[in-house]
């Protein structure tokens, strides 16, 4: 199994990187994120029906004659709502999300772990949480938080594809967004992420920006920022503020940690560094 799949692995390797070294580890990468998803849902139906099997010959069997109750078994990994999929509990919060490049994040109190659509393999996302009727007009319970993104690429006006004018490296994205006119921004300064080096930027819309020509998420008005390789799109909206952290990371190209809050809280940014100091990544 193992030597199978390094063979694998290194034919994939061979095949993708013939005209860019890069491309290459993103793809096989990606490749063995896919493989071990179908692997998950094989041996998930197999127990299953492995467990269907059973009880159906129990039943059967019982049925030929008087026998002694058996205690009902719970199955020994049964994993809640939030613990399934590409998402793994690890612990007291602390998580496994299979991205591209896995990360790994302990998350601080007052926050939670988004699932569904914002879990994919190129995205992951924590939401800070307030009551209610303290949340903003997007998110119900939601202010502020922290999103991943890997295999960055600097997103078009419209959301529809890639710029070809912005070079596929953290500083290259980092030095574009700044320069947006719909953006007051902060100096571009260095920074570390994981032990990584990395470049970041805070930004927020100018005041009459209005709402901006593009969906994020498909469903809400922004000036678009970052396009994922799966053509996810992400961006600043109206009373966002937000810092941009960006660096390489093999096999996952421009990966970004994007911290941000609505009603220009900076507080609210300055307690979502706790959330961004607990992402890490495996060595390489």
């Amino acid at each position: 199994m193992i030597d199978d799949l390094a063979r694998t692995a290194v034919g994939d390797l061979r095949t993708a990187t013939s005209s860019d070294v890069e491309a290459g580890l993103r793809d096989v990468y990606a490749g063995h994120r896919r493989r071990r998803r179908e692997s998950v849902w094989a041996a998930s139906a197999a127990v299953a029906l492995a467990m269907g099997v059973g009880w159906w010959g129990g039943h059967a069997m019982g049925n030929r004659g008087p026998s002694t109750p058996q205690p009902v078994q719970t199955p020994p990994a049964v994993q809640s709502k939030t613990c399934s999929g590409a998402i793994h509990c690890l612990g007291v919060m602390r998580y496994r999300l299979d991205l591209t490049r896995p990360v790994s994040w302990h998350l601080p109190p007052g926050y939670q772990l988004a699932t569904g659509s914002d879990v994919t393999d190129w995205q992951g996302e924590s939401d800070a949480l307030t009551s209610a009727d303290g949340g903003g007009p997007y998110m119900s319970d939601t202010v502020a938080g922290v999103t991943v993104l890997e295999g960055v690429r600097a997103a078009s006006a419209d959301g529809g594809s890639a710029r070809a004018d912005v070079a596929d490296t953290p500083r290259a994205f980092v030095t574009w967004l700044a320069a947006q006119p719909y953006l007051h921004a902060s100096s571009v300064e260095a920074a570390r992420v994981n032990g990584h080096p990395a470049w970041h930027v805070r930004v927020s819309l100018v005041h009459g920006a209005g709402d901006g020509p593009a969906a994020c998420d498909d469903r809400h008005a922004c000036f678009a920022t970052t396009i994922t390789p799966d053509h996810h799109v992400t961006g600043i909206r109206s009373g966002m503020v937000a810092d941009y952290t960006a660096f390489a990371l093999p096999g996952a190209g421009t990966t970004v940690v994007w911290s941000w809050a609505f009603s220009h809280d900076r507080s609210a940014l300055a307690r979502n560094s706790i959330a961004v100091r607990g992402l890490s990544w495996a060595a390489d």
